[in-house]
């Protein structure tokens, strides 16, 4: 090959959305993907978030909190996790659960009006903070709280290090401090009422495991106030504990058994939070939901959304609802949605996007929806993105014009470049930024040599080569290093 076609070898690298096929199940699936629970879709749509609406950063007290989507801010010191109420035109609260007793059901001490009083194993006022990626810890002797923030809201795990001793036998009982809020009992744990916004925050989802990950019955308990406990007589309850000023709040924890440490997981949300809050969803069925820049990207069946049109696709930017361009056909549906760079992904079972022919999967660029090349021939219900590679799964058995098994892979950002043989230099775009590669050449395309080793790409970049001979034959490429 002379040097004239070797820039010919180059641009071959700018090529449109193509597939590669990978296979997978042997029959087709006939159905879409269901419906996402209500429970699981902070754990779904924060994912593959990256921004700072989630974030855990270290302060001259300890560590930072953020959770936009719950609207809360947390801080977390020696003394425990306070957080704040960041509601837009609320006033502030700031409120506190804190472990106070790790006991078992039966004890005297503590002052618990339940059946049995607990109480007796006190811990100390402080602990120590430390900071391990996203997860904040502030240990205690017998007992670490953790704290960590998702789409969820701000998760409080207690570590409890080893099974109280105690004459009672009872559940283990770990008691909550509360303060700048009121405890209300709710059906899923209990439900926080800030003092001055009368904000109402679900203190719930308590999940707790022991040391073999096995999981144990647990409930949150509130125990009686002032007003109850003066409507029982010691002989209706059979306690002689002291009278607690207000309601107080317990975990309770069926450890029989259980290989300690145990771990207690409830989480701080919007009591509201299925309806992000302050203003209705969709009125009909989410599949699919995704995170970019602090916008929620919702994809399903529905023809609005917050009360606003917009066919199976829409975006929340934490106040407000709006469509993306005229969505998709009625009767499609979007199941499934991805981001990379400032592109989002969608795939369903729908033909058109924004008015334009799209077979069952698309991407929006901001303003205007576009094909994916020519598409699948059946709904796509999975994506996936991986550094410049999107994977798609559903029901199809082509993707574009290859034969596919329901599962395919695109490259999202295809190189693109020239090289001028004259002066060695290689001008590629299109790359993904921060990756590492490795440039190659060969004179027989079998066996390579590298020209450059380690080089770190930016999004377009020139690499100087060697001066190539008139009647000199080569090839190039660019390696992607793992």
């Amino acid at each position: 090959m002379k040097t004239d076609a070797i820039a010919g070898k180059i641009l071959c690298f700018a090529f449109l959305f193509a597939m590669r096929v990978t296979q997978a199940a042997d029959a087709a699936a006939t159905n879409p993907p269901p419906a996402i629970p209500w429970d699981q879709i902070g754990a779904k749509a924060g994912a593959d978030y990256q921004g700072d609406g989630l974030a855990v950063t270290p302060s001259e007290r300890g560590a930072r909190l953020h959770c936009v989507f719950q609207r809360l801010d947390g801080e977390a010191t020696t003394e425990g996790l306070w957080l704040t109420s960041i509601v837009s035109n609320a006033a502030a609260d700031a409120f506190r659960v804190r472990a106070m007793e790790v006991g078992r059901a039966g004890s005297r001490a503590g002052g618990w009006l339940l059946p049995g009083g607990w109480g007796e194993g006190q811990l100390p006022p402080e602990g120590r903070i430390s900071i391990e990626g996203q997860t904040v810890r502030c240990s205690r002797p017998g007992l670490t709280e953790e704290y960590s923030v998702s789409m969820d809201g701000v998760r409080q795990d207690f570590i409890v290090e080893q099974a109280p001793l105690s004459s009672s036998g009872g559940e283990l009982i770990v008691t909550l401090a509360v303060t700048g809020a009121t405890v209300e009992p709710a059906d899923y744990g209990a439900t926080l009422v800030l003092q001055n916004s009368a904000r109402r925050i679900a203190y719930s989802r308590v999940r707790v495991t022991d040391a073999t990950g096995k999981e144990l019955p647990a409930r949150m308990e509130v125990s009686l106030g002032q007003e109850e406990e003066d409507q029982l007589s010691a002989e209706d309850t059979g306690l002689f504990a002291t009278r607690p000023a207000s309601k107080k709040l317990a975990v309770v924890v069926k450890d029989a058994e259980a290989v300690y440490p145990l771990r207690i997981d409830p989480t701080f949300s919007d009591a509201n939070w299925i309806s992000l809050g302050v203003a209705p969803g969709t009125d009909f069925t989410v599949s699919a939901l995704v995170v970019s820049g602090g916008t929620l990207y919702v994809g399903g069946s529905f023809t609005t959304a917050g009360g606003t049109a917009a066919t199976n696709i829409a975006q929340w930017d934490g106040s407000n609802w709006s469509p993306l361009g005229s969505g998709m056909n009625i009767y499609g549906g979007v199941f499934a949605l991805a981001v990379s760079g400032g592109t989002l992904y969608a795939g369903g079972g729908f033909t058109n996007a924004g008015g334009s022919a799209a077979k069952y999967i698309a991407q929006w660029n901001g303003s205007n929806w576009s094909p994916l090349g020519s598409g699948m021939n059946n709904y796509v219900g999975a994506l996936a993105v991986s550094g410049g590679t999107l994977y798609a799964g559903g029901g199809f058995t082509m993707a574009g014009t290859n034969a596919s098994g329901y599962v395919a892979e695109g490259i999202l950002a295809p190189m693109i470049g020239s090289f001028n043989p004259s002066t060695g230099q290689l001008n590629m775009a299109n790359l993904i930024p921060g990756q590492s590669c490795v440039v190659q050449t060969s004179t027989d395309l079998v066996n390579w040599v590298c020209v450059q080793t380690n080089t770190v790409c930016t999004a377009s970049q020139t690499v100087q080569l060697p001066v190539i001979p008139q009647a000199s034959t080569a090839f190039y490429r660019l390696m992607e290093l793992p």
